[in-house]
């Protein structure tokens, strides 16, 4: 999968600071992906579920850039203080400012959730989880124009 504008290359480091700032602790697929990308913009792409929901994901925060979508600017969003308070970050979103979060405390630490801004879309005006690691949404990730994906 092709990954557009990445952040600035992140060192071991960076991650340990970045976990220490915000008090948790990252996911190794996460770690992972971090290390090689920063974030960055899947191109073309969207999640598909195990439920058959589809996704799309057009944004991963970067670490250290000077953006809004900032993941420390993003660990201190006004609008989800509790969530973050219980360890879940806000790592992406797509085109239209939906949420993707990431549990990193608990039982559930390393599951992915998606918020959808319509409120009438909301499950049960909660937000949904779609997937059990960060490498299983990324794995899940489908083409939206297969022809056009490279």
């Amino acid at each position: 999968m092709k990954i557009k504008r990445p952040g600035i290359p992140l060192a071991e480091d960076d991650l340990q600071q970045f976990e220490s700032r915000h008090k948790l602790q990252l996911p190794d697929d996460y770690r992972a992906y971090m290390l090689q990308h920063n974030g960055g913009m899947p191109w073309m792409v969207y999640f598909q579920s195990a439920s058959g929901d589809e996704y799309a994901l057009t944004q991963l925060h970067s670490i250290g850039c000077d953006h809004p979508y900032d993941l420390d600017n993003q660990c201190r969003c006004h609008d989800w203080p509790a969530a973050y308070k219980e360890g879940t970050i806000v790592i992406g979103r797509d085109c239209a400012g939906s949420e993707f979060l990431m549990a990193t405390r608990g039982k559930e630490a390393g599951s992915i959730y998606f918020l959808n801004r319509e409120p009438t879309l909301r499950p049960k005006g909660r937000v949904a989880r779609i997937a059990s690691s960060f490498s299983e949404m990324m794995d899940n990730l489908k083409p939206s124009f297969p022809d056009e994906e490279e």
